[in-house]
């Protein structure tokens, strides 16, 4: 995602900031921003939830445990942001009038010249995949505790743990 996301930006051109969704639903994991910014060799400053630009640079509030963090960064630059940034802006009626006479720009790989060799998204679907839930359990026999634990150690480097 991050990758095809990146290709559409470079495609776009020129820019000064980029805002992004902290995580998605679907996965949760809140990389595709982060690798966005790496891509790009940008600043990312991720979880705003204030944003402003002074002289040049973004200034950031960035949420924490127990407060916030105040971050600058030169631009461009990239942040994510969630539900922290506040309430959703809704278009005016005019606004929602005049959306239906825009024009929509769609990109399909061969526009972007996406590598299909970077697209791997089955194997990350794998990787997320719910672990197997066969479980074994085993009794480690000895009779003292010295001999327990000598049994244990066999047992886990049988089964290649350690």
């Amino acid at each position: 995602t991050a990758y095809v996301l990146t290709t559409a930006i470079k495609e776009i051109g020129e820019y000064d900031l980029i805002q992004v969704g902290r995580q998605a639903a679907d996965w949760n994991s809140g990389q595709v921003g982060p690798l966005i910014a790496e891509f790009l060799q940008i600043p990312c400053i991720s979880v705003a939830q204030r944003v402003r630009v002074e002289d040049g640079k973004v200034v950031v509030e960035k949420v924490k445990r127990s407060g916030y963090e105040i971050l600058r960064a030169s631009m461009p630059a990239l942040i994510t942001v969630g539900s922290e940034i506040g309430d959703l802006r809704y278009a005016s009626v005019k606004r929602l009038k005049d959306a239906r006479y825009k024009t929509v720009t769609v990109w399909n790989g061969t526009d972007l010249e996406i590598d299909p060799c970077k697209l791997e998204v089955r194997k990350i679907y794998r990787l997320f995949s719910p672990p197997s839930r066969e479980r074994q359990c085993f009794f480690i026999g000895g009779q003292f505790s010295q001999e327990k634990g000598e049994n244990l150690a066999l047992r886990l480097r049988q089964d290649k743990v350690i």
